[in-house]
């Protein structure tokens, strides 16, 4: 880490899984949403920095220790939850939380039309899906298997991967990551997947890559430029 980014990091902690990240300045519940996935953290975690519990809205200090602990020793079926209560805690808009009640999300009716998410049926749902709680991933993306490992223009990289972007098209890309200089896009593809590297689509055919090590990206973008400054073939 370099110097720059030490007056911002804070300790991550959720069962196995820690790690140091530059967060100094954002919420609890930031957090939890950019690491839902790299470190399987549940939206019903509850969140402690330096041994206190603390709100979803509670702002980081440089230093502090956040650890997200699930409270196992509490029985009884979970809460039942409103729409309201679904979309303010994953920050999703009423047409994302359709999208999510097409895609099955466990729902109860009542006669008199109200209508409550069984939480610990949606956690499981969730689970099923081989999904976590992630601005990130767009829920089309999911829909479309082929297409899960790209991320939308607006989203944002985790906090796993913050070194980037590395621009270009899928054949590039896939040329400057290949350990031989293969353009094959297969193999950009299969980084995504592996969780190496977090690609968005800008464009039809223009991509972001963003690495999890400052040295891959550095490879990469020496690479690049040697491809990319290679001399004219004389004529």
């Amino acid at each position: 880490m370099d110097i720059q980014a030490e007056d911002r990091s804070v300790t991550v902690i959720h069962g196995a899984n820690d790690g140091i990240f530059t967060v100094a300045g954002s919420i609890v519940t930031e957090v939890q949403k950019s690491l839902a996935d790299a470190f399987n953290i549940p939206p019903y975690a509850i969140a402690f920095v330096n041994g206190e519990e603390v709100k979803s809205t509670f702002t980081l200090s440089a230093g502090d220790r956040l650890e997200f602990v699930y409270r196992t020793g509490i029985k009884g079926l979970g809460e039942l939850l409103t729409p309201e209560d679904l979309m303010s805690r994953w920050r999703i808009s009423p047409d994302e939380y359709q999208e999510l009640q097409d895609l099955g999300l466990p729902t109860i009716s009542f006669k008199n039309g109200i209508i409550r998410h069984p939480e610990i049926a949606v956690d499981d749902w969730w689970k099923s899906l081989g999904l976590h709680h992630t601005h990130n991933v767009q829920i089309d993306d999911q829909r479309d298997g082929s297409q899960s490992w790209l991320n939308s223009a607006v989203s944002d990289p985790p906090l796993t991967h913050q070194f980037g972007p590395l621009a270009g098209n899928q054949v590039q890309l896939g040329s400057w990551l290949h350990p031989h200089e293969n353009p094959d896009p297969r193999y950009l593809r299969g980084r995504a997947e592996s969780g190496v590297i977090w690609v968005r689509k800008i464009h039809a055919r223009h991509y972001e890559v963003w690495f999890r090590l400052k040295r891959e990206l550095d490879h990469a973008l020496t690479r690049r430029d040697r491809t990319l400054m290679k001399p004219p073939e004389p004529t």
